[in-house]
């Protein structure tokens, strides 16, 4: 082999063709500030508050692991929305079956 077969080729890189006609850029920046008012505005003052509601009446909770509680053993958890707290318990893959072993 030699080493034009060893190097990867870099198309494009330097020309305006890896980056995209202006045009492109400004649909793009548009779609995403679209997106964000939308986010924003619709599901955040909006939307937001009957989806928990609804979940909460349906009794599903969001409550990921507490940061501090550890990784196997007793985690702690908590729902910020309503304020439901709960206990679950993970065991240690590598921990011994019998606490005789």
């Amino acid at each position: 082999m030699n080493e034009e077969n060893q190097c990867c080729d870099a198309c494009g890189v330097g020309t305006g063709e890896a980056k995209g006609s202006s045009l492109d850029r400004m649909v793009r920046r548009f779609w995403y500030g679209l997106c964000r008012w939308c986010f924003l505005n619709i599901w955040c003052r909006h939307c937001y508050r009957h989806a928990m509601r609804l979940l909460h009446r349906l009794n599903l909770h969001y409550a990921p692991p507490s940061m501090m509680s550890p990784r196997y053993g007793q985690r702690d958890h908590w729902c910020q929305w309503c304020g439901l707290r709960g206990h679950t318990w993970t065991h240690d893959p590598n921990a011994p079956l019998s606490p005789n072993d």
